[in-house]
């Protein structure tokens, strides 16, 4: 797992420390949720965007009742904001204080809002769901 070698080589130079081993397993299953988060959310986020018709909502096919946005400034914004939220959830996967994570995730949403509005020209696309899916994220 840790090298090239066959486990049970490894096993019986006894060439990794115990510590090695749970860091890499605590790395790998890192890396396997952050995949599995960041396919949910932007599977999730383009399935709310793409559902239509829905009221006053912006669709593929509608800006619904936001003139000031529409589909591809939606998916700016979508792009900008998913970093954030890995992020987020590394953050709390890798701290116990619940209070400071809180502190924490609010100041990495409030980046995630900075670096929307950079993006989409100042049109608040997703504020609301920075917070929450936050919130979210970081209880997973």
């Amino acid at each position: 797992m840790i090298c090239d070698d066959p486990a049970f080589v490894c096993a019986r130079n006894k060439k990794h420390t115990l510590d090695e081993l749970v860091c890499f397993i605590k790395n790998k299953t890192l890396d396997y949720l952050v995949g599995n988060l960041i396919e949910s959310i932007n599977k999730s986020m383009l399935i709310e965007l793409n559902l239509h018709p829905k009221f006053g909502l912006v669709t593929k096919y509608s800006k619904g009742s936001h003139k000031d946005m529409d589909y591809s400034l939606m998916i700016k914004a979508k792009d900008a904001i998913i970093p954030y939220f890995v992020l987020m959830f590394k953050y709390a996967y890798n701290n116990e204080d619940l209070k400071d994570i809180r502190l924490k995730i609010k100041d990495i949403g409030i980046d995630a809002e900075r670096k929307m509005l950079l993006e989409t020209n100042g049109v608040n696309c997703y504020k609301g769901l920075i917070f929450d899916l936050g919130l979210i994220v970081a209880s997973y």
